[in-house]
């Protein structure tokens, strides 16, 4: 999407200049990512000129300044491609996940550029849909050289448009592991980009990270890049999936000149209200509600569970569990919760049918995470209007017919409201539909009663429930787990901190 220039979210490239590690992060404390002479791989895929749909001018700008960022950074370029089919995409990835750079290496980032719809689907200069599924499933456990290794996807397009059939429904990679990914932007919103500049969104990227990447683990840098000026027309949209230690990118540059540059560049000062508010809510809130939903018959038992430990352990208000709910029932039964005097944050908990990021009623209609997001949002939920809420849902894959009512999930906000959110969402495969309870509550269980996992920031948290969770499942790996974020406070914990006098 083309937009009008805004000259504070535009660098100049010649100010690209990325202050260097003084401290190298290392295991136990975070994923080894100190190779030399190069920190990491990169690849880059660029879409501007196509069959049918209009030329995405400016993107050559951003694939300039990502270059230039990520060298500053110690990342070799193994492959930059542009305007290629989707034939031709598929093998050049597959060719680079074969590249023997990745036994040298200790980690991989992969950018796709392009236009955009829906949820994760992007177009190929041929006008094919490609989805970020399928790139995953390139990428996974079975490249050796890459496995338990960080990779770090960045997909730069839109994400509104209609819903199509070939999107329904789509099992997500077993195998995936140690993978980080933003999305430019939220499901159903545009991706903003300049026809002579490229998108503020890359730039911003390159602020932040030119100047924080030295010190700052990487979800702090995406906490910074929500925060600053790029909120403005976008929100982005960080997800995990295994990913078992912090991430940092200790830059080292490969230029030797680099010292030189450094010495020369004015010293930036950024965001210092974001430690301070970072601080303040760390604190949690003795207030919090819990909403419990099970579409579960095997999974009744589960809910006596969560409610002790979130009641006793954490103490929180706990509302259900209300069983087997058709869509409307559902809608009502959230509508109630609302409608409570909420104190700081809230948690709903659903166990049900559902796949990729849709649940499914009792009555089959799907209801996809947007609406969850567009219910609570700051404008339809204002006593929850920036506070925390944090989404936990253990969904049976479910490949039957649904009914999907199009009317709200599709609507587009360019600007949105959606804030302070956060998502565990596990989808479970196989045949016995958790008949026998989840492993899911088991994990939930083992976290939460330690005081020392709750009184960290819920992303640590729910990080140690998805590493319990695999524990559980000895390599089964039936229960996939997906952590997100979206512009959620970054130092909350479920359990407040004791002070000391």
């Amino acid at each position: 999407m083309a937009s009008s220039p805004e000259s504070s979210m535009y660098i100049e490239f010649d100010d690209i200049c990325v202050k260097q590690a003084k401290i190298i992060r290392r295991p136990p404390e975070a994923y080894k990512n100190e190779s030399k002479p190069a920190r990491g791989a990169i690849f880059i895929a660029n879409y501007r000129e196509f069959r049918n749909l209009p030329r995405r001018d400016g993107s050559e700008e951003d694939v300039k300044y990502i270059i230039e960022l990520y060298s500053q950074m110690g990342y070799k370029l193994v492959e930059s491609i542009q305007d290629r089919t989707k034939k031709q995409t598929v093998e050049a990835m597959k060719t680079f996940g074969r590249n023997d750079i990745h036994n040298e290496v200790d980690s991989m980032v992969l950018f796709v550029m392009s236009h955009g719809e829906y949820e994760d689907r992007f177009f190929t200069s041929d006008d094919e849909v490609m989805t970020s599924q399928e790139v995953y499933e390139i990428f996974n456990n079975d490249c050796p050289a890459l496995k338990l290794k960080p990779k770090f996807f960045i997909f730069q397009h839109c994400r509104n448009g209609q819903l199509h059939s070939t999107a329904l429904p789509q099992k997500k990679v077993k195998t995936l592991s140690d993978t980080m990914t933003i999305y430019s932007t939220l499901p159903g919103n545009g991706s903003f980009r300049h026809r002579m500049y490229g998108s503020p969104f890359i730039h911003q990227m390159c602020e932040v990270f030119m100047n924080h990447s030295w010190q700052d683990e990487l979800e702090d840098l995406i906490n910074k890049l929500n925060k600053g000026i790029l909120s403005q027309c976008q929100h982005i949209d960080y997800r995990e999936i295994r990913k078992a230690e912090d991430f940092y990118f200790n830059p080292e540059s490969l230029d030797n000149n680099m010292e030189q540059k450094l010495s020369e560049q004015p010293k930036v000062c950024y965001d210092k209200a974001i430690t301070s508010q970072a601080k303040q809510q760390m604190i949690s809130p003795e207030n919090k509600l819990v909403l419990l939903i099970n579409n579960l018959d095997g999974c009744v038992s589960d809910m006596d569970k969560l409610k002790y430990v979130f009641h006793h352990d954490l103490g929180y208000r706990v509302f259900g569990p209300s069983q087997n709910l058709t869509n409307e029932a559902l809608k009502d039964v959230i509508n109630d919760f609302k409608k409570q005097s909420h104190g700081e944050s809230a948690i709903i908990i659903f166990y049900g049918d559902g796949f990729n990021d849709y649940i499914v009623t009792s009555d089959h209609s799907a209801v996809h995470f947007k609406e969850l997001q567009r219910l609570f949002n700051d404008i339809n939920c204002p006593s929850l209007s920036k506070k925390p809420k944090i989404f936990l849902t253990n969904l049976c894959y479910f490949d039957g017919d649904i009914t999907y009512d199009r009317t709200n999930s599709d609507s587009q906000d360019l600007i949105s409201p959606v804030q302070d959110m956060f998502f565990l969402n596990v989808e479970v495969e196989g045949n016995n539909h958790c008949e026998n309870g989840s492993l899911l509550t088991e994990a939930l269980c083992r976290v939460l009663k330690n005081d020392r996992n709750t009184r960290k920031p819920v992303m640590k948290t729910m990080r140690a429930v998805s590493k319990t969770l695999d524990e559980l499942q000895e390599g089964m790996e039936n229960y996939i787990c997906e952590l997100r974020s979206i512009k959620f406070p970054p130092n909350f914990a479920l359990k407040p901190r004791k002070h000391h006098s």
